[in-house]
């Protein structure tokens, strides 16, 4: 099973911009078994609660978590699968990104 971390950065906060990510990470072989959308949900997931927690000094244990993004073959739990899909359906205008 290949894992691989990889940093939050603020990119990763824009639907599109995780996307892209996504694909490089498909198309390099470098994680298995996901598909681009579910990748680019896990980033901007990450990325969200990461910036959330930095502009509003909340959750420290949650920013320090956020941060590497691990990501395995075949992807995360159900719960936290629902958790990333959640977050995904904000539009980047609500959260603050174009």
């Amino acid at each position: 099973m290949k894992t691989m971390s990889i940093p939050v950065e603020p990119r990763f906060r824009n639907q599109e911009e995780c996307r892209k990510e996504a694909r490089r990470i498909l198309e390099e072989e470098l994680i298995c078994g996901m598909s681009e959308l579910e990748l680019a949900k896990e980033l901007r997931f990450h990325a969200l609660v990461y910036y959330f927690c930095e502009s509003t000094g909340l959750f420290p244990e949650l920013k320090n978590h956020a941060d590497p993004i691990d990501l395995n073959d075949h992807g995360d739990t159900a719960f936290r699968k629902a958790a990333y899909h959640l977050l995904w359906l904000l539009d980047d205008e609500e959260t603050g990104e174009d």
